[in-house]
């Protein structure tokens, strides 16, 4: 499944498909592949998390940094877009479980999920479990994946070759990430223990998922106990500007503006 074009106007699915008490699952992305302009990075850097930001100290690359800065101003937007009737995304609380799956204190209601990689940065957010996972397909040996894998997802890239082959395992790594995520117990769920091959799907049930493309490089997969979307809202780092300015200027006399 392919997205929309990024840089058009924001939007969103008005049919879910949803079982009513599974609740809303909406998709949000935004391009990373940029440096921010600097009063941007400064607005989005004075309401990132505490934790966020300790670990924006910590990494080598300005890219990684931006991506995970814009992952986290990507749920915030989300949340002021399309969910938050009250507070402010800058006054968000973030805890995780002991497998390091991050939720939202004091707001069981709402689930979500955050992934990051190559040109994009991708945000899942539910009424029920839900994972989500981005991958940039890079050129690489597919030896060391064997032992986590399902007998039918090896035979199934065995009947591949060369870029076929390769788009075809990123196409199942990402909805396997996606589904481990939704369950929130980190890879304490063997990877090898499940299949997302089509005639496998069923078997996540309750779960469902879903692959999409969100350009020729950049497979993504979502999964959750409530419908898939066939549209996600597409944002602008300038969008999300949009979106959290009034709690950015709140917030810039932290950063001692």
């Amino acid at each position: 499944m392919r997205l929309p074009k990024a840089g058009a106007k924001p939007e969103t699915t008005a049919d879910n498909e949803r079982n009513p008490a599974q609740g809303r699952v909406m998709l949000y992305a935004v391009r990373a592949d940029r440096p921010l302009p600097r009063d941007l990075h400064r607005r989005f850097y004075a309401i990132c998390s505490p934790a966020r930001r300790d670990r924006l100290q910590r990494f080598a690359r300005e890219e990684d940094a931006r991506r995970s800065l814009l992952a986290e101003m990507l749920l915030r937007a989300a949340l002021r877009k399309d969910w938050q009737t009250s507070g402010s995304p800058a006054s968000l609380d973030f805890e995780e479980n002991r497998y390091g799956k991050p939720s939202l204190r004091g707001a069981a209601r709402l689930q979500f999920n955050l992934s990051h990689s190559g040109d994009w940065c991708v945000c899942a957010v539910a009424e029920s479990a839900v994972g989500i996972d981005v991958e940039q397909i890079r050129q690489q040996e597919l030896d060391w994946a064997d032992k986590l894998l399902a007998d039918d997802e090896k035979a199934e890239l065995l009947a591949l070759t060369g870029y076929d082959r390769l788009k075809r395992f990123y196409e199942i790594w990402t909805l396997k990430e996606s589904y481990v995520k939704a369950l929130g117990r980190g890879l304490s769920h063997g990877l090898s223990t499940f299949s997302v091959t089509a005639a496998s799907l069923g078997a996540l049930a309750p779960y469902r998922a879903a692959g999409y493309w969100l350009d020729d490089s950049h497979p993504a997969a979502v999964c959750a106990m409530g419908g898939l979307p066939q549209l996600w809202a597409i944002l602008s780092p300038f969008d999300i500007w949009s979106l959290l300015d009034h709690e950015i200027e709140a917030m810039r006399g932290e950063c001692g503006e």
